[in-house]
């Protein structure tokens, strides 16, 4: 079992439903779009989650999807670094090359990256009222109110193609709490993602820093500067 190799950086397993995988295609061709539809039927569990002692690291492995996750575990938790979690994928992602190879599984053909942020602003650091909202993001959003109606609250997505190598880069911002009493925030979720053209560790490591670095510089582009020191502070 895969767990057996890692679980003495991550003791703490437990079963979840899996993550619902995309179209690789659509990252080279662009976003298709089809008629909402509801399905019914039994959900079945088939995602590993595997935690760290001290709860602020994750492993995630399904049929087609292996990811590497920092918690934040409490308020006073800090990010420990972009250099931290590849460097804990590139660990997994050798350790599930060897337990495929044991288990004759067959060969690892990678298919899509994919690096996703997400950033908090609380209320009363950045901004007070939602009409201060186009002063937080001037990238993304144009005048708050007219004379009629004013911003209450904010869910929109913004789909961007990647200039420098293949993929997508989606940006969502939404109004959020983190529990029922918390203070108010301005959740900015990126994620990037892009076809694996090489399958090799060292490529796929690769292509991860170069998606980090697009949705570094995509945040720094649509933000102002107050946002961008209290990103950098916080």
């Amino acid at each position: 079992m895969y767990w057996g190799m890692v679980n003495t950086d991550y003791p703490h397993p437990e079963d979840a439903v899996p993550i619902g995988l995309l179209d690789p295609a659509e990252l080279v061709t662009g976003p298709t779009y089809e008629n909402p539809s509801i399905m019914l039927g039994q959900t079945v569990k088939g995602r590993l989650q595997m935690r760290s002692q001290d709860k602020q690291f994750m492993l995630q492995l399904q049929n087609g999807w292996l990811t590497a996750n920092w918690l934040r575990a409490g308020s006073h938790s800090l990010y420990p670094g972009s250099d931290v979690m590849l460097s804990r994928f590139k660990a997994a992602l050798s350790k599930l090359l060897v337990f495929l190879e044991q288990q004759k599984l067959g060969s690892f053909i990678g298919t899509m990256w994919d690096v996703t942020y997400i950033d908090h602003f609380p209320r009363e650091t950045v901004w007070s009222a939602y009409s201060d909202l186009p002063g937080v993001v001037p990238g993304l959003l144009g005048p708050a109110c007219t004379n009629e109606a004013q911003f209450e609250s904010v869910h929109a997505t913004w789909g961007l193609k990647l200039l420098n190598i293949p993929g997508r880069l989606n940006v969502t911002l939404t109004s959020a709490r983190q529990n029922v009493d918390a203070v108010e925030i301005l959740q900015f979720r990126s994620i990037a993602r892009g076809p694996i053209a090489d399958s090799s560790e060292n490529a796929i490591v690769d292509q991860l820093s170069l998606g980090k670095k697009a949705l570094v510089d995509t945040f720094k582009a649509v933000t102002s500067p107050n946002a961008r020191s209290y990103w950098e502070g916080s």
